[in-house]
């Protein structure tokens, strides 16, 4: 069996009856090795390629693994008519993208840009605005694993947490979850911080709008760790620039990479990354055990993790 990865697991790898043979690529090679992809088994690379025509090449495809958690770009349809396994990294990022949101809620709230300014500057100035985050609302668009790692983090902060999911149940470290557009709109009016860590679908593509960014709190400050579309970004930049919300920092945007003529790149107290909120020194080895023991249990899909269905 022939497993064709663009991420690295361990070249060469064999069990320990020698079926199943690991096969490192670049992305490159991958699309272009038509007898490769003819051949595979089981393909490990990113959910961009896997539209119709590249999936139509995979005549032997079994199994499909993201490196990713979102699978938005995957031909579903497909899939489904082949019966094809699809399993995502759900989990694997979800510490990094908790850590990354705090830090970015606390270099907003504790006006830490404002100051590294004057440090370059040589300005030795106080600055007025700080916000504490002890007893504040924060709002989590999400109940997933990475909403989870927030809440609990945001507990350490004595933070009351709230949640939005589908469905209004979650663990102990939510306070309350919403459901349901009145839900959507309770969250956005009575949350000094919301954290957008839900997937990205149909139901939630702009689900963050003008109308909630007019009920939301002055002083709010909006961390997007999730995917772009989630939020309408011209309904931010005119919320940012009338000042109805406090700031906002994105590591993902509606179209990647953002475009250099993008106002949200020149707009006082936002912040910017390049869709790196996920990384960390031990997400690839979180990556590889998901994979290495599915691999193992392959084709039992009943023993599997993190299948989408």
């Amino acid at each position: 069996m022939i497993v064709a990865t663009t991420f690295k697991i361990d070249e060469g790898y064999w069990d320990t009856n020698e079926t199943k043979k690991i096969v490192y690529v670049d992305e490159e090679r991958l699309v272009q090795d038509s007898l490769l992809l003819e051949k595979a088994e089981v393909i490990f690379c990113n959910q961009r390629f896997f539209n119709r025509e590249f999936l139509d090449k995979c005549k032997n495809l079994k199994w499909i693994q993201l490196p990713s958690s979102g699978f938005e770009k995957v031909d579903l349809e497909v899939i489904r008519e082949r019966g094809i396994i699809l399993t995502n990294a759900r989990g694997v990022y979800s510490i990094p993208m908790a850590e990354d949101t705090f830090c970015k809620m606390l270099l907003l709230a504790r006006n830490s840009i404002g100051y590294l300014s004057n440090q370059f500057d040589k300005k030795w100035s106080g600055i007025s605005r700080t916000i504490e985050l002890n007893r504040k609302i924060i709002g989590i668009l999400g109940v997933g694993s990475v909403a989870r790692e927030v809440a609990i983090r945001a507990k350490a902060f004595d933070m009351t947490v709230l949640g939005y999911g589908r469905r209004g149940s979650g663990d102990e470290s939510f306070d309350k979850i919403y459901t349901g557009t009145e839900g959507l709109r309770r969250l956005c009016e009575e949350s000094d911080f919301i954290v957008s860590a839900i997937p990205l679908s149909d139901e939630t593509r702009n689900m963050i709008n003008e109308e909630l960014f007019n009920t939301m709190k002055k002083n709010i400050i909006l961390v997007n760790v999730s995917r772009g579309g989630v939020i309408n970004e011209e309904a931010l930049v005119r919320a940012i620039k009338q000042k109805k919300i406090a700031g906002a920092a994105l590591d993902v945007f509606a179209n990647e990479p953002l475009s250099s003529e993008s106002e949200l790149w020149n707009l006082p107290n936002v912040i910017i990354t390049p869709h790196q909120a996920g990384a960390g020194d031990q997400s690839g080895e979180r990556m590889r055990k998901i994979f290495l023991d599915n691999l193992r249990v392959y084709p039992n899909r009943n023993c599997m993790r993190n299948i989408i269905k």
